[in-house]
């Protein structure tokens, strides 16, 4: 992929504003409540480092009308890699079964720029109680990736894109699914690839991040549509088109 300079901004401990309304933060663990098009309905924009002791790395995140996205820099490579993220809560907005999904995708445009080992995956988590704090289940989807060693055969198609899968029991049962194309697809079909893991209970949360082990790096995310059923959930001022995220971040 291209590699871009990368111009980070001072380390802050909270939050702040931009002209234009856009947030920002840089202080490890932080997090931006992005407005959606649902009254009372917010994504989670999340600086997350999963914990990570007090190293050299720099990490925003950003949200505003318009889109959203993060910047890193992580000089030293590690096994446990950072996640800055977009989340969506599902248990605590539209709580609901894998039973009763009759629909579930995801519609976005992006753009990753980066040099070094990360990838753009989606992290979803399962539960057996509605509010989500029994895990069962991870299932996540790797999209795009610079560390790819596993070479798998298509298992699933998706009605868009193909993938590759393999499973196994750890603490919780993990599924994971590599999208073989590797690039950015414009639509994932989340439903057909729960069915074909056999996940059930409740859906607690969806997550579209970077894993970063190592390097430098930023992505933009110009619009997120979360199709659940009869419910379309969206960033606020959602567009499309590459040309509206001019301006989002410089």
């Amino acid at each position: 992929m291209a590699v871009m300079p990368i111009a980070f901004l001072i380390l802050v401990l909270s939050p702040y504003t931009l002209g234009g309304g856009m947030k920002v933060t840089c202080g490890d663990g932080d997090s931006i409540q992005l407005e959606t098009n649902l009254q009372g309905v917010a994504f989670q924009v999340s600086n997350d480092v999963r914990g990570d002791p007090p190293n050299y790395h720099n990490q925003c995140v950003f949200a505003g009308a318009g889109g959203l996205g993060w910047r890193w820099l992580k000089p030293s490579f590690s096994y446990q890699p950072y996640f800055p993220n977009l989340t969506f809560n599902v248990s605590q907005n539209i709580p609901t079964t894998v039973a009763q999904l009759s629909r579930l995708q995801v519609i976005f445009s992006a753009v990753v720029r980066g040099t070094g080992t990360y990838n753009l995956a989606f992290d979803v988590w399962f539960s057996s109680d509605r509010e989500g704090k029994l895990l069962t289940d991870e299932l996540m989807v790797w999209l795009v990736w610079t560390n790819r060693t596993i070479q798998l055969p298509t298992a699933v198609y998706d009605g868009y894109n193909n993938y590759g899968y393999l499973t196994f029991e750890a603490q919780w049962r993990f599924h994971a699914f590599f999208l073989l194309a590797n690039k950015i697809p414009f639509s994932v079909d989340l439903r057909r690839l729960f069915n074909f893991a056999g996940v059930n209970g409740y859906l607690r949360s969806i997550s579209l991040g970077n894993e970063v082990f190592y390097g430098s790096g930023e992505t933009i995310i110009y619009a997120i549509n979360i199709e659940i059923n009869d419910l379309s959930v969206r960033n606020a001022g959602a567009c499309y088109e590459l040309s509206c995220a001019s301006g989002l971040m410089g």
